[in-house]
């Protein structure tokens, strides 16, 4: 791989990240729009026909998406996402990732700790990369006062992707 492709590689790979970054930003703090779950916002990020998918929920295309996010808005709410890892083959338009993420959402008045293993993949438009599929797997969603040690109260959901 030359020097060139390596490079243009690690600079993909370095603004999946920030994508990654800006989709919390846009739920915690509404980012840009100063407005949380701005539905707009968060639907802008995804390929006009992509598909997200968490738990039962499952929508296709920024309208839908615009929907649903707006469902969720939260009175607060904040991610935490580690374990990043990206797969950007040189001069693809498409690329996969994956990471565990932590939210910590109040709910009904209630104080929530949830924990999910995302599998994503992306596609490159205009030199930008927009989210084509959002797998999130929660492998435990219940309120601080419980534990998550509690076996019936962990959720473990298959993964689409097969991992």
């Amino acid at each position: 791989m030359s020097l060139e492709a390596r490079i243009s590689r690690l600079e993909d790979i370095k603004r999946l990240r920030e994508r990654v970054v800006e989709f919390f930003e846009h739920c915690d703090t509404g980012g840009s729009t100063g407005e949380a779950y701005n539905p707009k916002a968060l639907a802008s990020l995804f390929f006009p026909n992509g598909c997200f998918e968490s738990g039962d929920l499952r929508c296709i295309g920024r309208p839908a998406m615009e929907e649903l996010f707006a469902d969720l808005a939260q009175a607060f709410c904040l991610h935490y996402a580690g374990n990043y890892v990206f797969d950007v083959r040189p001069g693809s338009d498409t690329a996969y990732g994956h990471w565990s993420a932590w939210e910590t959402p109040v709910l009904s008045g209630k104080a929530v700790w949830g924990c999910f293993v995302h599998r994503h993949s992306y596609r490159k438009r205009d030199g930008e990369w927009y989210w084509l599929n959002w797998d999130q797997a929660i492998k435990f969603f219940v309120p601080v006062s419980d534990s998550w040690e509690q076996a019936d109260r962990i959720v473990e959901q298959r993964l689409s992707h097969g991992a």
